[in-house]
């Protein structure tokens, strides 16, 4: 590789060797802290590690140089730092004791949501996946760098709102990508003005796909939402469950603040308290169909939301038409508050009831008329106070409308979930019963573990499948009065495995998900090159022991032969002339 002295790492440009970036401002003597990999560290033999541009508790990414292509790219990085840490030299990761599966099972995930973003490259909305790769005990996939700021950024440099006219070809591109994404099984979770990101070409992005436990509170990684717009049942609440609706409520979010300019209220707000007003001098400049289909979408409840992107694209075309029959429709809500700057509401003729005025000489001796005055005054009052408590009663026990709606003057949203119930911790808890489930589909489900949440599992050699959850501590249906924490056993799989012949044929990273899936344990399986010129390059050709359908040890070394052909001479001679400056 080049030598790298005169690159910015700030933003990949020349820096002429100047303390700081002209362009950027960034220092050449910044130092990379700790967990972050060290700046100018080699990752494949073709990238050059620049500096963090976001981390959450999946793990990194860094800005970067390809010096393939010779230009900037992303480089995610899998490290999740509550189930590992660095080596001594900071550049391997090694899993903290205790945390072996859950650090294995997240991998999978991480490795196959980037293959499902390579797959789906060709999309308007993403930034194209150039490879996915293994190095120093993790996982990286690369993507293009787009030159572009935060939506977040973008609204701030525009004023703060967008007319709808502005938003919709900016952002509908992103709606049909959001619904493609969903159909191919993948959830961002994150959808917001920080995952959004707005090209010099004009171009909105999405960024930041993570895997579900890190968008998710109570899970065994730190969790990462975006107040306002992570949906409710990415909190603690009970019988919420995760889908395509989940995306639908952070991208109509994320609508909401680019046409009102604010941010919506964190959904545990929300649950008891949800009043979203949009001013009347923005509403009137938005479509009914577009308000409609925002309050559909912001619905608190999953099962009263918009349940797919699709839907909501349909729903923001005029004419489209696209809501099924059995969804609920918007309904008038009650008299909303009026806030600052929104329409106002004329004011109502004062119905206070009258109460004739006393005469001096009126004493109440218990048998003049100042007596009967103050008969009739007390019945009044205690009428007007039992209607007033008839009405408050109504409003707060009796209500019957759960669904969103937008009021015609502050088109305030006004609904309470009532079946949502938040996350408590009195006594007498019940515990689920989780035994047999697969603990992937346990993990962060808050529909199934209500209140509970997990500690790191127990593992144990079982022949039920992979993941299992074999026991579980308390035992379900014990009613646990303090401590709502479950410890469960779960299945490392049989203590045999084939080595699967798919392997074959498929890139490293493929071939290692393959043996990850029946049982083998990452850190035991490791990669050779091997050239074989009658085979395609960078595919396995080989893998040892070599044992057809016979079984053995989960815990066998295996190694993959991974097919490196020779560069030709061109290659060569372009490598040799290649010019950072």
């Amino acid at each position: 590789m080049e030598n790298f002295g005169n690159l910015c790492l700030g933003c990949m440009r020349p820096s002429k060797g100047e303390p700081e970036c002209p362009y950027c401002g960034f220092a050449a003597d910044s130092p990379q802290l700790d967990p972050y990999l060290p700046l100018k560290t080699q990752l494949n033999d073709r990238y050059v590690i620049g500096r963090v541009l976001d981390s959450n508790g999946e793990g990194f990414t860094y800005l970067a140089f390809d010096t393939v292509t010779g230009r900037p790219a992303r480089i995610r990085e899998y490290f999740p730092d509550a189930l590992c840490e660095r080596t001594q030299n900071r550049l391997g990761v090694r899993v903290l004791p205790g945390n072996e599966f859950s650090f294995n099972d997240n991998l999978l995930r991480f490795s196959e949501t980037a293959r499902t973003l390579a797959r789906l490259s060709d999309l308007p909305a993403l930034l194209f996946v150039y490879e996915i790769f293994e190095q120093s005990g993790t996982v990286y996939y690369a993507s293009e760098h787009a030159d572009s700021i935060l939506l977040r950024e973008f609204l701030i440099r525009n004023g703060g709102t967008l007319r709808w006219e502005q938003a919709r070809p900016l952002l509908m591109p992103v709606l049909s990508t959001i619904a493609a994404v969903n159909r191919a099984g993948l959830i961002h979770r994150g959808i917001s003005p920080e995952t959004l990101i707005v090209g010099r070409d004009g171009k909105v992005r999405l960024i930041n796909f993570c895997v579900p436990a890190a968008r998710t509170a109570r899970t065994d990684l730190q969790a990462q939402l975006f107040p306002g717009f992570a949906a409710v049942e990415q909190y603690g609440f009970e019988s919420s469950q995760q889908g395509s609706w989940t995306d639908v409520y952070g991208f109509a979010a994320t609508l909401f603040r680019v046409l009102v300019g604010n941010i919506p209220p964190e959904a545990t707000e929300r649950v008891t308290d949800d009043r979203l007003s949009i001013p009347a001098k923005i509403a009137d400049t938005l479509p009914e169909y577009v308000i409609d289909a925002l309050a559909d979408a912001l619905q608190i409840l999953p099962k009263e939301r918009t349940e797919s992107a699709d839907l909501f694209r349909q729903d923001l075309t005029p004419g489209a038409g696209g809501k099924p029959v059995s969804r609920k429709k918007a309904v008038p809500a009650p008299a909303p508050t009026v806030r600052d700057d929104t329409a106002k509401r004329p004011k109502a003729a004062d119905s206070r009831s009258a109460v004739p005025d006393r005469d001096e000489d009126d004493e109440d001796d218990g048998h003049s008329g100042g007596g009967h005055y103050w008969f009739t005054a007390l019945i009044i009052s205690v009428l007007i106070l039992l209607g007033v408590g008839t009405a408050l009663w109504f409003l707060l026990f009796n209500k019957t409308d759960d669904n969103t709606s937008l009021d015609i003057i502050s088109y305030e949203v006004s609904s309470v979930a009532q079946s949502i119930v938040a996350p408590s911790y009195a006594t007498g808890k019940p515990v689920p019963d989780l035994k047999g489930k697969k603990y992937s589909d346990v993990n962060g489900d808050l529909s199934i573990l209500g209140s509970f949440t997990l500690n790191p599992p127990e593992i144990q050699q079982s022949d039920t499948a992979k993941g299992t959850i074999l026991s579980q501590t308390p035992a379900a249906g014990e009613r646990v009065q303090d401590n709502l924490v479950i410890t469960v056993v779960i299945s490392s799989g049989p203590a045999t495995a084939a080595v699967p012949s798919s392997v074959l044929g498929k890139t490293e990273i493929e071939a290692k998900q393959e043996l990850w899936k029946v049982g083998f344990f990452y850190d035991n399986i490791k990669t050779e090159s091997i050239c074989d010129l009658t085979k395609p390059d960078s595919v396995v050709v080989k893998v040892e022991p070599v044992n057809g359908n016979t079984k053995i040890s989960i815990y066998s070394k295996i190694t993959i032969y991974v097919n490196k052909l020779p560069e030709t001479s061109s290659e060569n001679a372009d490598s040799e002339d290649f010019d950072t400056d």
